[in-house]
């Protein structure tokens, strides 16, 4: 500003000389001398608009800012869906066309905010505001799009039950990751701050939208971030559910084959190694993964957050897996006394079994829900079975 004060000092100097020798000299050339003036003061005034931003044309770069960084934002959420759905060739497309808006943004709020026009001042903040929330966006992004590849092989290597592999490669993405976080923190608080009585009422409704996307961006990046924690976190847990998992096949396996001697051995032993789970070790682990939602996100994230769930049980998955494994060993009494005839003892049997799967009507775990739904469904065919052969009074 202190420039364009010199400059017209020069000028109203210059105006003077110019006056001074006006005296004297012909009309013709009094008129000659006039129209420089004139030239002069209008330069000065064009100068001071351009300088300044004064009037209309600031509002209009203000507004004109202001959409340019609603379509950053916009782009920026186009970008992240297809990042999400493994089309990372358009999620960097569209995230230089976010980047290219902010650049325009940035240029006209930069003019906007050269004015003594309070209204357009604070418009321009507004806007600023959401800019420097927009650049947290991209920023995010680009570190999405930079760990593409070792984020495949954590999901990989977690697929193939090669944990520590996973865990290796989620620990490099968080490296990258994580750093942003309190930015994102950060332009999440000072969305709040934004006051919309300074913001064109053609845009209010947008720049609503634009936060909404801007959180649900943040929430999508956290829970990247947490998924990869829990993966880290988890793999002492994971290859014990791994175990867990290969004895619990091999149980079904055994009650679809009538072999009830050795399902109860492997009840017992299924029941040992949940117990070893409730240990803190373990426990911390799923801790992580129970703050997971999977619906946060998509395609194999999707799937991997889910089973990471499924897996890392807290104690009251542990408990009610375990609810579970005791409902099945009344199931097979229930199943051996049937084959002796004795319907008394078979009866009761399904009576306890079906109020242990009782117990676990406020399970949150879904996979467990699952089993309890497909035991219940086991006790009410045999029930339909025992009276089907006229065995169980119908009453």
């Amino acid at each position: 500003m202190l420039g364009f004060v010199k400059i017209i000092n020069l000028l109203n100097n210059l105006i003077s000389n110019v006056m001074h020798k006006l005296i004297g000299l012909k009309t013709g050339l009094k008129f000659a001398f006039f129209i420089a003036v004139l030239a002069l003061v209008i330069a000065a005034v064009v100068l001071n608009n351009l300088i300044t931003g004064g009037g209309p044309k600031a509002l209009t770069e203000a507004m004109e800012g202001g959409e340019s960084v609603l379509t950053a934002i916009g782009r920026s959420h186009e970008s992240l869906t297809n990042f999400m759905k493994n089309n990372e060739q358009l999620a960097e497309e569209l995230l230089k066309v976010a980047q290219t808006s902010q650049e325009n943004a940035k240029a006209k709020l930069t003019f906007a905010r050269h004015t003594d026009d309070d209204f357009v001042i604070n418009m321009a903040e507004n806007y600023g505001i959401l800019l420097d929330s927009s650049h947290v966006l991209t920023r995010g992004l680009d570190n999405l799009l930079a760990i593409t590849d070792d984020l495949k092989k954590a999901f990989g290597y977690y697929e193939q039950g090669a944990y520590e592999e996973a865990a290796e490669k989620a620990s490099v993405c968080l490296q990258t990751l994580t750093p942003l976080v309190k930015q994102f923190n950060l332009w999440n608080r000072s969305l709040d701050s934004i006051n919309y009585g300074y913001v064109a009422s053609g845009h209010r409704d947008r720049v609503k939208h634009a936060v909404v996307e801007y959180r649900d961006e943040n929430r999508i990046y956290l829970e990247y971030i947490l998924l990869l924690e829990s993966i880290m976190e988890g793999v002492n847990y994971l290859n014990a559910m791994d175990a867990i998992n290969e004895l619990f096949d091999q149980l079904q396996h055994a009650v679809a084959n009538k072999d009830y001697e050795n399902a109860r051995n492997l009840l017992e032993e299924i029941s040992e190694q949940l117990q070893l789970l409730e240990d803190p070790q373990y426990q911390n682990a799923a801790s992580t993964a129970s703050e997971l939602d999977q619906s946060l996100l998509d395609g194999e994230a999707f799937n991997i957050a889910q089973d990471v769930k499924d897996q890392l049980k807290d104690l009251e998955g542990i408990q009610g897996f375990e609810n579970y494994l005791e409902s099945v060993r009344r199931y097979m009494e229930a199943l051996s006394y049937f084959e002796q005839g004795d319907l008394e003892a078979a009866e009761e049997a399904i009576g306890r079994g079906l109020s242990l799967l009782g117990q676990g009507e406020s399970l949150t775990d879904a996979q467990i829900q699952r089993f309890y739904t497909a035991l219940r469904g086991a006790f009410n065919s045999l029930t339909t079975q025992m009276r089907t052969s006229g065995q169980l009074d119908q009453g």
